[in-house]
């Protein structure tokens, strides 16, 4: 949950920041132009902080299954890495 609430908030608080200093103009076509070129960079930072949030709670994850099934962390972190990317693949894709 956490995670997901990070990324959120990056990337509203991304758009809210584009969006400040935009003045939309009055014709329909122009507005959607402007806004369009506003928010144009929010799918790289939803791209990165997706990334950011995969490591963090793959990180968490290796650590918790080391320590509950008390297995090397490396190990874990292996089967946790497969399991993120396999993610990465569904949000991504």
């Amino acid at each position: 949950m956490a995670p997901s609430l990070l990324r959120l908030v990056v990337v509203l608080g991304f758009v809210v920041t584009q969006l400040q200093s935009v003045t939309v103009p009055a014709d329909p076509e122009n507005a959607v132009a402007v806004l369009q070129s506003a928010i144009a960079g929010v799918e790289l930072v939803g791209l990165v902080t997706v990334l950011l949030v995969g490591v963090w709670a793959g990180a968490i994850r290796a650590y918790g299954l080391a320590d509950a099934h008390e297995i090397p962390v490396p190990t874990a972190a292996t089967v946790v890495a497969a399991l993120t990317l396999l993610g990465f693949a569904f949000e991504l894709g």
